[in-house]
């Protein structure tokens, strides 16, 4: 028997006859669902995306139908490339086409769909806070990291310890979305700067305080500039297909090396910071001929 799922972000009577239309069409040979963007969970894992509504797999549909996104078109942003990854049929394709709107857990989708070695992440609403602060042990263990999806260079980012913590961030926020991550301990952090196809800068960062889990240059960390010829070929790798993968000519990749010396893909990002003190930096000097050469 087909499924249809039609995804809305308010239920309106509108969409419950739209729905209705369609289960009279289809009658005994299908089932047509109606659901909401807000009851969707998302699970990255191992190079697998798992997206489930009200805990069914998306995947068990035959059809998905993004009627109305509204505020969540990066979410139906991020469900389309995991459609479309799984050969899952879904309307408009557009929301599934290489574009630049999405955040950073579409980013992160894409690169997982690529199977490039991103860390184990998941995506909750504020709502189901009370239902995946009894997972959250299990599933990541603790402490876990905790990111706003939206907001950049350090910022809401936040190491959870123990599930009160976990719920105190539950109850204080006015968040309604939530990104977290298993945390996994580094050994030293990286930022590949690719222009073009080609990795033209190669720098390491450390924190200065050792209370610090991050190595975020706008956070106080700091960078030594590497030659290009010391990257190792695995992390060069990675980083330019991770740029080629998000359609990105500039592109700041972070990659961490950590204490098992396993490489993870931390963030791909689009204009990425850079460091305009011209003695201290080549940066500003490479991306320069970069722009020379592509005219």
């Amino acid at each position: 028997m087909k499924q249809i799922l039609i995804l809305v972000d308010h239920i309106r009577p509108t969409h419950t006859k739209l729905a209705t239309s369609i289960q009279n069409e289809l009658g005994k040979s299908g089932i047509t669902c109606l659901a909401l963007f807000s009851d969707i969970f998302i699970h990255l894992q191992n190079n697998q995306s798992i997206v489930t509504i009200n805990n069914k797999n998306i995947l068990e549909f035959d059809f998905v139908y993004f009627r109305r996104t509204g505020k969540y078109i990066a979410l139906a942003h991020t469900i389309a490339f995991i459609l479309k990854d799984k050969n899952i049929p879904y309307a408009d394709s557009a929301f599934g086409a290489d574009g630049a709107f999405g955040d950073k857990f579409t980013s992160l989708a894409r690169l997982s769909v690529a199977g490039l070695p991103i860390i184990e992440s998941c995506f909750v609403w504020k709502h189901e806070a009370e239902n995946f602060s009894e997972k959250v042990e299990q599933t990541f263990g603790y402490p876990v990291v905790c990111k706003d999806r939206f907001l950049q260079r350090g910022r809401g980012v936040t190491l959870i310890k123990n599930k009160k913590s976990l719920e105190e961030i539950f109850h204080t926020t006015r968040r309604q979305q939530f990104l977290f991550q298993k945390f996994v301990e580094s050994k030293q952090e990286y930022r590949l700067l690719v222009l073009g196809n080609q990795v033209k800068i190669f720098e390491s960062k450390t924190p200065e305080n050792k209370d610090e889990f991050r190595a975020n240059v706008s956070l106080g960390a700091t960078e030594e500039f590497l030659p290009v010829s010391s990257i190792p070929t695995k992390m060069k790798n990675i980083a330019v297909e991770a740029a080629r993968v998000l359609n990105l000519e500039v592109a700041g990749v972070d990659i961490m090396v950590d204490k098992q010396n396993n490489i993870w893909l931390l963030e791909v990002n689009r204009a990425p910071g850079l460091t305009y003190n011209e003695d201290l930096s080549p940066e500003l000097k490479e991306m320069a001929k970069y722009f020379k050469e592509v005219i």
